[in-house]
């Protein structure tokens, strides 16, 4: 019996056996549902123990957990988990169960509308305010589903006139009447100019047509009272 042995030596590299304690990172995968972000992540514990020789251990920079879905999550939860171990020659010797919590939130955004026309609350009837090219809008911010389709209803923007009753020139502050979801940011222009003129008077017109009929009967009473005059003369005359 003859054994031969290739090669006939090997070498071998000892090292030392150490354990240690390394950072624990949240693997996630996945995307929250529209308008929704993570805001923040947190494991508990947040260090693991692992063991093995100490160039594999000192190497090891973090160990990351198993997948955590987020796809399509709206609201905030927790989940149990372990560590995602991919080192043969590395050992989870510590805690093996870890708990991880997603904090999400809506996405806020701001949103600038552009506003063509403004109501005028309270002014009298007897008066208008004379149209003008000024540009007026509303930045507001809020959540990024609920802003995507919003546009403020009619009577929404406004400037107070009660205390108008009379013509001329005033400068009043813009009014901005904003759901209770929303926060106001900014408004342009602060303050609005305006001019107010009489209104066009619908009793001029009825007063005009009136006078016209008014006249066209008196006529017609002089034409009728024309012949009966001749009437008379021509008997007198006769």
């Amino acid at each position: 019996l003859e054994i031969k042995l290739s090669p006939e030596s090997i070498q071998l590299d000892f090292d030392r056996k150490i354990t240690d304690l390394k950072p624990v990172r949240i693997n996630t995968s996945g995307k929250c549902a529209k308008g929704f972000k993570v805001e923040s992540l947190k494991v508990e514990p947040e260090l693991v123990q692992i063991s093995g020789n100490s160039l594999q251990v000192d190497g090891m920079e973090y160990l990351e957990t198993n997948v955590i879905n987020l796809e399509g999550k709206k609201d905030s939860f927790t989940q149990k988990t372990k560590i995602l171990n991919l080192n043969p020659q590395l050992a989870v010797t510590g805690n093996t169960d870890f708990t991880v919590s997603v904090n999400i939130i809506p996405i806020v955004e701001e949103k600038k509308i552009e506003i063509s026309e403004l109501y005028y609350l309270g002014l009298t009837t007897s008066l208008v305010v004379e149209k003008n090219d000024e540009k007026y809008s509303v930045t507001i911010s809020g959540n990024q589903n609920e802003l995507e389709n919003f546009n403020f209803p009619p009577r929404s923007v406004y400037l107070d006139c009660s205390d108008i009753f009379k013509t001329g020139e005033y400068e009043l502050p813009l009014n901005v009447i904003l759901p209770e979801q929303f926060e106001l940011k900014k408004i342009e222009p602060v303050n609005v100019k305006i001019k107010v003129i009489k209104a066009p008077s619908e009793k001029t017109n009825d007063k005009n047509v009136n006078d016209d009929t008014d006249v066209g009967a008196e006529q017609e009473k002089v034409e009728e009272s024309e012949p009966e005059s001749d009437t008379k003369n021509s008997r007198r005359n006769g």
